[in-house]
């Protein structure tokens, strides 16, 4: 009962909350006012319509940390670092739970999360059942690619803003980031580069 709790929250706060890409571009031109307050920024809960972009520590901080112990009383820890995340204790198994590396804009369109996780071997096994109970379904990423594969970038862009258009997630410029970058992951960028699974260039 607890897993499917914590699995929904973590649904509903990826469909509600969008990265902050910001953070990406003031990295890039070292904008350090900018780093400095997208770092240092607070979310109010009770007041969210005035701000739903996060990155990884305010979003696990004052998000998905605060709802869990408030809603399931959860034991959760914080894993901060230069990237951070929660670990939460289910059923006496570590679950970790990182939404900001894609789950924040994947959920929003029904694509499989990847954030969601233990070291269990088949913890899939469980999300799916889980899933299936609170309603959740969803099309595994490469499954999606390969759907598309044959057509080209704008038509490929045209479907994601029309199933962000009838996603009932809240949705921002950040999630389309996201997209772009993901959809170039099965797509030659140049002569030697490509795009990972983890949608970093090379």
């Amino acid at each position: 009962m607890n897993l499917k709790k914590q699995r929904y929250i973590y649904l509903r706060a990826c469909q509600i909350f969008s990265f902050d890409s910001r953070w990406h571009f003031a990295e890039i031109f070292d904008d350090y006012k900018l780093l400095n307050y997208i770092a240092t920024k607070k979310i109010d809960l009770e007041h969210i319509n005035n701000d739903r972009l996060v990155i990884c520590y305010n979003f696990s901080m004052y998000v998905l940390d605060k709802l869990l112990k408030e809603l399931t009383n959860s034991d959760t820890k914080i894993h901060l670092g230069t990237h951070c995340f929660l670990m939460s204790n289910i059923n006496d198994v570590i679950w970790k739970l990182d939404a900001t590396m894609g789950d924040l804009a994947a959920v929003k369109i029904g694509l499989k999360t990847e954030g969601f996780k233990t070291e269990n071997m088949n913890y899939r096994k469980y999300l799916e059942e889980v899933d299936t109970e609170i309603g959740y379904s969803y099309v595994e990423r490469k499954e999606y690619l390969d759907l598309i594969n044959a057509e080209s970038i704008t038509e490929r862009i045209h479907k994601i803003g029309k199933l962000l258009e009838n996603s009932k997630s809240n949705r921002y410029y950040s999630d389309a980031h996201f997209f772009l970058v993901w959809l170039m992951s099965s797509l030659k960028v140049s002569d030697g580069s490509f795009v990972d699974e983890y949608y970093n260039f090379h």
